[in-house]
């Protein structure tokens, strides 16, 4: 799989580039409030407007309990 982006921890949010074909992007992944079960977690944001949405993931195969 290819890598596109690369971030880095700042606090709870996460803040990068993503490069494409296009050009580079600056952007930032914020934790949001979770108004539903369903709602994701963070919200990625380029300049002012959003650009995507991520969800925490969690796997509790062979008695672990990880995030990713």
């Amino acid at each position: 799989m290819a890598i596109i982006g690369t971030f880095t921890r700042d606090g709870d949010n996460f803040v990068g580039t993503i490069t494409t074909l296009t050009g580079v992007a600056p952007v930032q992944i914020q934790l949001v409030p979770k108004p539903s079960p369903n709602a994701p977690d963070y919200r990625l944001y380029r300049d002012r407007g959003e650009v995507g949405a991520a969800w925490l993931k969690s796997s509790k195969s062979a008695g672990l309990n990880n995030t990713y």
